[in-house]
């Protein structure tokens, strides 16, 4: 698989996940299908069915449509690369949490269902699907 991109869109690769991390229900990650990594979202945790078995996780890819059942070694946090380092993708859910729900809840209720918002500093970007919780 060859694919032309521009320098801008280069990165270097994420760091190894930290040994015995643990993924739970809705943790941001990246699933490895088709020859890549998707973003996905942990959607349900399989239990074991043999002691030697490794875990194994749904995950559904909203890219796709899609949920897939994978054991761990498929499944990886989520990383963006902000400011030229690698950090895991829910701390930047955390640190604009305030931000993004600050504008949904100026926005029409019909409004905030249908917008992405994103977040872009400096070579940092990642978006968000907002949705309200009740009608304003």
């Amino acid at each position: 698989l060859r694919e032309v991109v521009g320098v801008s869109e280069l990165r270097p690769r994420p760091p190894p996940p930290q040994p015995g991390r643990e993924f739970e229900l809705f943790d941001l990650v990246e699933a490895y299908n088709n020859d890549g990594w998707w973003p996905g979202v942990v959607s349900d945790i399989r239990p074991k069915r043999r002691r030697n078995q490794a875990k194994r996780f749904a995950v559904s890819l909203p890219l796709f449509r899609e949920v897939l059942e994978l054991s761990a070694s498929f499944v990886r946090p989520r990383r963006e690369f902000v400011y030229g380092s690698w950090i895991d993708a829910q701390e930047v859910v955390s640190k604009y949490h305030c931000l993004l729900c600050s504008i949904a809840y100026k926005l029409p209720f019909d409004l905030a269902l249908h917008v992405s918002v994103s977040v872009d500093e400096v070579k940092a970007c990642s978006n968000f699907a907002l949705a309200s919780q009740e009608t304003i």
